[in-house]
């Protein structure tokens, strides 16, 4: 492979995957905490914490 090839390649990879761990993080965390449950329980099950949005 190219040498210039290469390096542009592991320039773009070390912009792009740490951009998208973190937007994956965000998203994996944010949903289920917004929600009171994961997205594939019903939400009877477990417990969840009341609170007010305002």
């Amino acid at each position: 492979m190219n040498p210039h090839i290469k390096s542009f390649v592991a320039t773009v990879l070390m912009a792009v995957l740490p951009t998208l761990l973190v937007v994956a993080t965000t998203a994996f965390v944010s949903i289920p905490y917004v929600l009171g449950h994961h997205p594939g329980e019903l939400p009877g099950q477990g417990v969840t914490a009341v609170s007010h949005l305002t």
